[in-house]
C-alpha cells in the first residue's frame, strides 16, 4: 500500500496531463476487462454510456482546471503544446520525403539540428518527435510502421482475449483475473500516453509487453487447473 499510495501521489504532483488521462483510461479498462460475466447487449450499452460519461466528466474537469488555474505555468503549459506541433510539422515533412522506408533511427535530430532553436532551447535533445506513431513513421517509414503496430495489436488482442476468457470462468481465482486485467489496461494506457510522450513507450517494451504476453501464455494453465 505504501508503494500504491506513493505512485498515486507522484502521479498527482507530476502535473503532466497525458499520464493523468492515461490513468483514468486504465482504471476504466481494468473494470471492463475484469467484468465476471460475458457481455450482453445491455451490458455493452451501459459500458459505452459510462465511457461517454467519463469523457464528458474528463473534458469538464479539464476545462474547469484550465479556466481556474491556467495562469500557473505547471497547469496551463501552452508552450508545450506549441512545441509538439512544431516538431510534428517537421516530422511530417521528413515522412513525406521518405514515406516507405523512413529516414533511419534517431535521424530526426540530425535532419533538423536547428529544431531546438525554434522552441527556444539550446539543447540538441530538444529535437525529438513527441509522438510514437510519427516517430516510427519518420524512422522506419510505412513498412516499419505496419510491422511494428501489427505486432503491438496482435499482442493486445491475444492478451485481451486471454483475460476475458478467464474472467468469465467461475473456477479461476479472481486474483489472477485482476492481475491480467491490470496488465492489459496498463499496456493500453501506456500506448495512449505515448501519443504525446514517447518516452513512456519504454514502459511498453520493458514492462507491459513482456508481462502481458507471459500472462497470456500462463492463462491457459489457469483454466486447465481450474
Amino acid at each position: 500500500w505504501v508503494l500504491v499510495i506513493g505512485l498515486h501521489t507522484s502521479l498527482l504532483f507530476s502535473f503532466s496531463r497525458a499520464p493523468w488521462v492515461s490513468y483514468i483510461i486504465s482504471v476504466w479498462l481494468y473494470h471492463g476487462l475484469s467484468y465476471p460475466r460475458k457481455y450482453k447487449n445491455r451490458d455493452l450499452v451501459k459500458y459505452l454510456l459510462g465511457a461517454v460519461l467519463l469523457v464528458v466528466v474528463m473534458m469538464s474537469l479539464s476545462y474547469l482546471i484550465v479556466s481556474s488555474f491556467g495562469d500557473y505555468e505547471l497547469i496551463g503549459r501552452t508552450h508545450s503544446v506549441k512545441t509538439r506541433f512544431i516538431m510534428w510539422a517537421l516530422a511530417a515533412n521528413s515522412i513525406l520525403e521518405n514515406p516507405m522506408f523512413g529516414n533511419g533511427i534517431y535521424s530526426f535530430s540530425e535532419i533538423y539540428s536547428f529544431a531546438p532553436e525554434l522552441v527556444g532551447s539550446e539543447n540538441h535533445r530538444s529535437a525529438w518527435i513527441s509522438n510514437l506513431p510519427l516517430a516510427i513513421l519518420n524512422d522506419t517509414g510505412a513498412v516499419g510502421f505496419i510491422v511494428f503496430f501489427t505486432f503491438i495489436i496482435l499482442v493486445i488482442k491475444r492478451s485481451w482475449t486471454a483475460v476475458r476468457r478467464i474472467a468469465v470462468d467461475p473456477d479461476v481465482d479472481r486474483y489472477h483475473v485482476r492481475v491480467g486485467a491490470a496488465l492489459v489496461a496498463f499496456f493500453l494506457a501506456m500506448g495512449f500516453s505515448s501519443q504525446t510522450i514517447p518516452a513512456h513507450s519504454i514502459a511498453i517494451f520493458w514492462v507491459c509487453m513482456a508481462l502481458t504476453e507471459r500472462f497470456s501464455t500462463l492463462s491457459r494453465s489457469l483454466i486447465k487447473r481450474a
